[in-house]
């Protein structure tokens, strides 16, 4: 077998076919064979890089297609139904490393408004710049997380922009608005906090004020010898004492738990005497005066209107409220630091003495 050396003598002889080769390369339209034609053009390329002296021109011509089909396949594995990581980290790593960041940093740019695409080119610079120990790395490693929140908070109606474009406020709204599904929510706040650095203590506190403020308790209303009477519905009740038992027993600290009901008992609504109760047993509070207070309340039916105080006082804790509650034409408010006598009409006080 007859092997062709080339030699300085013989370069306008080799340079004429190599373009015409690669000239019939680039008009092939070869579908699912990017990857072997890239292939092809790669070897071509790095064996005349291995001859000496080689002519620059068809080292510049050889590497024109080579990124020609290179960054065609790219594309295509970045629009691709299913995407192939490992065919992307393949392409990624034929590049120079310069070469591989810049395109990197070019195409999620202009991938930024496309999620679906964005997170794969995340996921792909992720994967590059840590096996390159690269210090971008953090960059994607932080867009890596969003894309994972914004994937499974999306059946919490939590768009991906607004996860993906939220700062801490944002997210802390995020979680609170997640607060009202009546779902075990604990580990999925944990693994939260954890990623976003958020305090888990916190967050558990403002778990149990969200579902302490809206508590909407289904009302019964019943006839008893003649009179209506109001119940809270009892699985309504032992749901949220459960929830709240439940929230309570991973808040470690429990002095910041006390100090929190202690805040907390003058922004609950004062008609849900129920919540008061839970608090109070959250904290092995014994006090003997509210309790007797909160049982009196609980066995009182009322008979008078409203005072003009527990209208104010309403209005103070509600500023977006016209009127009282349909609770209070049965409940009397639990207002503790008011006396009694001065939240009864005279018309009740009648029915009550006489």
């Amino acid at each position: 077998m007859m092997m062709f050396k080339i030699t300085k003598k013989n370069w306008p002889n080799i340079e004429e076919p190599i373009k015409d080769l690669l000239n019939k390369i680039m008009e092939l339209k070869m579908e699912h064979s990017d990857y072997i034609l890239l292939q092809i053009i790669k070897t071509l390329y790095f064996n005349f890089c291995a001859i000496p002296n080689i002519n620059d021109n068809i080292l510049i011509e050889i590497k024109l297609v080579y990124f020609h089909f290179l960054i065609t396949l790219f594309k295509k594995v970045i629009n691709s139904r299913m995407f192939d990581l490992q065919l992307s980290l393949s392409c990624l790593f034929m590049l120079s490393d310069s070469e591989a960041c810049k395109w990197i940093s070019s195409i999620c740019k202009s991938f930024q408004s496309d999620y679906t695409r964005h997170l794969r080119i995340t996921v792909l610079g992720y994967e590059y710049f840590y096996l390159t120990k690269n210090q971008t790395l953090q960059t994607f490693k932080n867009n890596k997380i969003l894309y994972y929140w914004a994937q499974k908070l999306s059946k919490y109606l939590v768009s991906y922009k607004e996860i993906l474009t939220s700062d801490s406020a944002a997210k802390r709204e995020i979680l609170q608005r997640i607060m009202s599904y009546d779902e075990d929510l604990i580990p999925l706040f944990q693994e939260f906090c954890f990623d976003f650095g958020f305090d888990i203590q916190d967050c558990l506190l403002l778990y149990l004020q969200t579902i302490i403020k809206t508590w909407n308790p289904k009302l019964n209303i019943s006839n008893y010898n003649g009179k209506k009477e109001l119940h809270i519905n009892e699985d309504d009740i032992n749901q949220l004492n459960k929830k709240c038992n439940s929230i309570a027993a991973y808040i470690v600290d429990k002095v910041a738990l006390k100090n929190w009901v202690t805040m907390i008992f003058s922004q609950i609504n004062f008609y849900h005497y129920e919540i008061f109760i839970i608090l109070m047993d959250l904290i092995e509070d014994k006090n003997i005066e509210h309790r007797n207070y909160l049982c009196f309340l609980q066995n009182y039916i009322r008979t008078g209107p409203p005072t003009q105080i527990e209208y104010d006082e309403w209005m103070h804790l509600n500023p977006g409220y016209t009127s009282l509650p349909f609770i209070a034409e049965w409940r009397l408010p639990f207002l503790p630091k008011i006396e009694l006598w001065k939240l009864i009409s005279k018309i009740s006080l009648l029915h009550l003495f006489f």
